[in-house]
């Protein structure tokens, strides 16, 4: 009978493949652990070593991932994404009266986010990652825009110009501008920086958007405005039970 041997690929692969999950795994823990100390920490009070220290994992190894600590902080927004998305989406789904209403009913729902949870307020906000570390924030911007732009569209009739997209991006870059500077100097947003942001981000607007809109009598399906499915369980925990197990310090383990 002839022997069959197994090619050195064949027995490569299935190595392949385990060294792969388990740098995928070990990936996944640098990210849950930043995201549980960044709940309780500022950042700049967090050192790749405390992040490497909770995952139980060497330094070195730590640096195989990312770079430093601002670069995992960075790709942990994606990784967290759903989160704002949730936030975002079921704001400005809420029934408005006028369109004005529908940017403020996301404003709203932002700074109360960022007043209950600092991981949420560091990540989400332009306060503690700068655009030169972030490199979605300007995709970012864009798609916050496109959503705001659909949510006016959902509700009311509205004519139609140039650029829309950009133009809801400058209103958003204009709120954001305020809320950082309020950030910057207090640790929040303000009342009074909340206010402002509203009122320049509207009448920036009034310069396309007429004050008042015909209300649509149902609102109408938006693609962008579809609530987020797909997130890790974290994630997930933290939108069902934003007070749960993840704010408390729990130790994460690679098997």
């Amino acid at each position: 009978m002839r022997k069959v041997r197994a090619s050195t690929t064949d027995i490569k692969r299935p190595r392949r493949k385990f060294r792969q999950a388990r740098g995928d795994a070990r990936r996944k823990l640098l990210l849950e652990t930043a995201l549980i100390l960044v709940r309780q920490r500022y950042i700049d009070d967090i050192t790749y070593q405390d992040i490497a220290r909770e995952a139980d994992m060497p330094l070195a190894s730590c640096y195989h991932f990312f770079p430093g600590k601002m670069e995992l902080f960075a790709e942990l927004i994606d990784y967290a994404g759903p989160w704002h998305k949730f936030v975002t989406v079921t704001a400005l789904t809420k029934p408005a009266e006028t369109w004005p209403e529908v940017y403020e009913h996301l404003s709203e729902a932002l700074i109360s986010a960022y007043e209950a949870d600092l991981a949420f307020l560091q990540l989400f906000s332009t306060w503690k990652i700068p655009g030169n570390v972030y490199a979605g924030r300007e995709p970012g911007i864009l798609e916050a825009a496109e959503r705001i732009r659909q949510a006016v569209d959902r509700q009311f009739i509205r004519p139609r110009f140039k650029d829309e997209v950009g133009v809801f991006a400058y209103a958003t870059r204009i709120s954001d501008a305020i809320w950082r500077s309020s950030l910057s100097e207090t640790g929040h947003v303000s009342d009074f920086a909340r206010r402002e942001a509203q009122r320049a981000a509207t009448s920036y607007l009034f310069n396309y958007v007429p004050p008042i809109l015909e209300r649509r009598e149902n609102p109408i399906e938006m693609p962008a405005l579809a609530l987020p499915t797909a997130m890790p369980e974290i994630v997930a925990g933290l939108i069902a039970d934003p007070q749960g197990a993840s704010r408390r310090k729990t130790r994460l383990r690679v098997e």
